[in-house]
């Protein structure tokens, strides 16, 4: 049973005990943990909330968006207009006879893909500008989001998922939105711009064409399916990987201390095979799209070709018409396997969509009132008042017990209060419902006779000093790390500090740029404790 001791400031003597029945740190009953709420369930977004979301990120750039989609549709539509003057050309010039044509028409054409050339450059530019604008702003909001969350939440997530999150899931995004944006946005156009050239030919080949070409749909769906399944599996195996590195690396006197290396080794290469087990069923799918789209478009040129040549020999189409249709068919090809391609990678990207958004829609279960005050600098009464804390679980898991039961402690200012006990027992649990870490299941904390919560969380937090059990040190230099404590610290204010935690003379050696210059590479256990 932990016991709390007071004592004052000045002296390390305990000077009063706090009784075992006021502080009772033992679990509670089944019945006491009804005040408590298990982790929310996330409902998962569809495939079209998914786009929709997506989409809200592109809104403030819509000049530049509308700017890329107006380049985008005659840079799609030049295809089919090469088409048709090729078509048209062949026609005047070897049917007609209008010899004057020959020397026209190849300018014509090169003329028509200087223009798609110019078009294509301005759809590119800017289309690919408002996508790496809506993702800086996705990976912006992540990471604010990520810091308003209470401690609770950091508790119950892996570091390596939540990195592989922001960093290759929004990466992934990044490129859906990017470059198969773009494509999709261009070959879409050059796709029923060619439609119209095959329908202005012959509209009854046109009829065979497309009929046979729609056989494309069910296949794609399908085959899409199995790509975003795999794809999401394998954006969850990144992030595992990520999390064993990051162990190694962060626990590497635990894992030398123990001999894991081989237990790490073997985790890593579990993990990491997992990875390719899902990221070769997705290649799969990719793989299988490409033959599957070539042999439908195969058949449907090989049953136009064979209506065609019937139509030619008969005098029912004339040489310059069959031309343009089948160049237009031809071309109409590419835009079908890109926009098969462009699946591919989008549906990777609405998987990651789905795991970013699971990060965004999670609301912080702690933030400040509406009416909350600021805390006045200085000296403060701080009292527990039948205190209840439990640690929440996930939704279908068994509830943990109460860590927390029934406090009762009273702090005057000017008292430093030890509480003893075992490994477990809550002690940590208690001083973190003071800067709101926690929030309590059931009681109150209270400051100068209010609730904590009656305060703002920044001028709470800004008059508690903590040192932790476990040091860390920002990948910065040694005088940002102690001006984190205040942003605005001046250089004497900084000097004054490292005196005052007996690490100037191993910083400075004699010269003051030390403290500013170097970034901070301090052995765990020695000089990082002291910074």
């Amino acid at each position: 049973m932990p016991v709390v001791r007071e004592r004052t400031s000045r002296s390390l003597a305990a000077t009063d005990f706090v009784n075992e029945g006021d502080c009772d740190l033992t679990p509670a009953t089944k019945s006491e943990t009804a005040v408590l709420q298990p982790f929310p369930p996330h409902k998962p977004d569809s495939q079209t909330q998914l786009y929709a979301r997506l989409i809200t990120y592109i809104k403030p750039y819509s000049l530049q968006f509308v700017c890329g989609i107006l380049a985008a549709i005659p840079s799609g539509s030049m295809d089919a207009a090469i088409a048709w003057l090729a078509g048209q050309g062949l026609q005047k010039i070897l049917v007609e006879g209008h010899e004057k044509l020959i020397y026209w028409v190849p300018i014509a054409v090169l003329i028509t893909a200087s223009a798609q050339g110019i078009f294509r450059f301005l759809e590119a530019f800017t289309i690919r500008y408002v996508g790496a604008a809506a993702i800086r702003d996705l990976r912006n909001e992540i990471f604010c989001h990520l810091e308003s969350q209470p401690l609770l939440y950091f508790h119950g997530q892996s570091s390596g998922i939540m990195i592989g999150r922001l960093t290759n899931d929004v990466a992934v995004i990044e490129n859906a939105i990017s470059q198969s944006f773009q494509s999709l946005i261009s070959r879409t156009t050059t796709l029923v711009s060619l439609v119209v050239v095959l329908l202005l030919q012959s509209w009854k080949l046109s009829l065979i064409a497309l009929s046979i070409l729609s056989c494309i749909v069910l296949p794609v769906s399908i085959l899409s399916r199995k790509i975003r399944k795999s794809s999401r599996a394998s954006q969850e195996n990144i992030g595992d990987l990520v999390s064993v590195v990051s162990e190694s690396i962060q626990g590497a006197k635990i894992v030398q201390s123990f001999n894991l290396e081989s237990y790490q080794i073997s985790k890593f290469m579990t993990v990491n095979g997992m990875f390719f087990e899902n990221a070769m069923k997705s290649v799969r799918a990719e793989a299988m799209m490409s033959p599957i789209l070539a042999m439908i478009g195969a058949a449907g040129i090989a049953a136009v070709m064979w209506v065609a040549g019937w139509q030619v020999v008969h005098k029912q189409m004339t040489i310059g018409s069959l031309t343009s249709f089948i160049i237009a068919l031809l071309l109409l090809y590419s835009p079908i396997k890109n926009l098969g391609r462009i699946n591919g990678i989008i549906q990777p990207a609405l998987a990651a969509a789905a795991r970013v958004f699971e990060i965004l829609d999670r609301k912080p279960e702690i933030a400040d009132a509406a009416n909350a005050v600021e805390l006045e600098t200085g000296r403060h009464r701080i009292r527990f008042e039948e205190v209840f804390f439990q640690y929440p679980t996930p939704q279908g898991e068994r509830q943990s017990q109460m860590v927390l039961h029934n406090i009762n402690l009273e702090i005057p200012p000017g008292k430093v209060v030890a509480l003893v006990g075992l490994s477990g027992s809550g002690k940590t649990t208690l001083a973190n419902l003071v800067p709101r870490f926690f929030d309590v299941s059931a009681g109150t904390v209270l400051i100068d006779e209010r609730p904590v919560q009656a305060y703002t969380l920044a001028s709470l937090r800004s008059e508690i000093a903590v040192v932790t059990q476990d040091n860390f040190l920002f990948n910065t230099t040694v005088a940002e790390n102690i001006r984190l404590g205040k942003l605005d610290a001046t250089e004497e204010e900084l000097l004054a500090a490292a005196k005052a935690a007996y690490c100037h003379e191993f910083i400075l050696e004699a010269t003051p740029l030390r403290l500013v210059n170097e970034v901070c590479v301090c052995p765990a256990g020695s000089s990082s404790d002291w910074l």
